[in-house]
């Protein structure tokens, strides 16, 4: 549903067992960057440590596995815990998140007033990337030979196809993918290839990865599956990827349909349209 949607995918599971069959899908969503939020139930709080039924220390087998990981210890902090999941779920790199609620916290009872809902807790602002990055990332494919733009899942996450495609119009430059962004493209569109992607990464001589982390997928960078002499602009919403495995000689932390879309009009300003 959270990559379908592109929305918060939710699943509510007993504790002990039910949640530690849990790990696999939630690492799962970890790795494909899916917002997926995992409740799960607890021993009452006076019984923790005692050894009830099913008891476990759950919140820190998900910490390595989420972008956060909690125990809702009073049930007027409830609607704060979800809205700060929230949060982290979709804000930079989209990823799954836990909360764990014991059963006295669950089954209490307490006026409205005493949980008030947030509103309006999510960021929606996009993240612009310096112009002079912009213009550093135009020059250097509009003045390459064997441009080349490698399209990752941020694509998807980000709405940004149709900035993606008129960027990669603008600069005239092949446009491959790996991840959430196979579904993307239009397969018939002239600047939209598949099928010579190794070939292209190992002869390119500039190459932007939007979004496409420089992992098992891409051989770590290595110069047996990216040209050792290929210069490298980076784009992700995690600074942390940029520069992982390989130096990279432009980089854009920033989110993929906001830089796009700067970088498809300082391009056209280049050709002059």
């Amino acid at each position: 549903y959270a990559r379908l949607s592109r929305r918060i995918g939710v699943a509510v599971v007993t504790a002990g067992p039910g949640v530690t069959d849990a790990v696999t899908g939630i690492a799962n969503a970890k790795q494909a960057e899916s917002p997926v939020l995992l409740i799960g139930g607890a021993a009452p709080q006076a019984l923790r440590t005692k050894g009830a039924l099913q008891e476990t220390e759950q919140v820190a087998i998900f910490r390595p596995i989420t972008k956060l990981s909690e125990r809702v210890e009073r049930v007027e902090h409830l609607a704060g815990h979800l809205a700060t999941a929230f949060r982290a779920m979709t804000t930079g790199r989209p990823g799954p998140a836990f909360l764990e609620i014991p059963w006295d916290v669950l089954s209490e009872r307490i006026d409205l007033e005493r949980a008030p809902l947030p509103r309006r807790y999510r960021p929606t602002c996009a993240r612009l990337a310096d112009p002079r990055s912009v213009e550093a990332l135009v020059s250097l494919l509009r003045g390459s030979e064997r441009p080349v733009i490698l399209a990752g899942s941020a694509v998807h996450w980000d709405r940004a196809w149709e900035e993606t495609i008129a960027f990669a119009r603008a600069v005239d430059a092949p446009l491959f993918f790996n991840g959430m962004a196979r579904s993307c493209f239009d397969p018939s569109d002239p600047h939209v290839f598949a099928r010579c992607r190794r070939e292209a990464l190992l002869e390119c001589d500039a190459l932007l990865l939007l979004g496409a982390p420089l992992d098992f997928r891409l051989g770590y960078g290595a110069s047996t599956t990216i040209a050792e002499n290929a210069k490298l602009a980076v784009l992700d919403v995690d600074g942390l990827e940029i520069g992982k495995n390989r130096s990279v000689d432009i980089p854009l932390v920033v989110d993929a349909k906001s830089v796009m879309s700067q970088a498809t009009d300082q391009a056209l300003r280049c050709a002059g349209v």
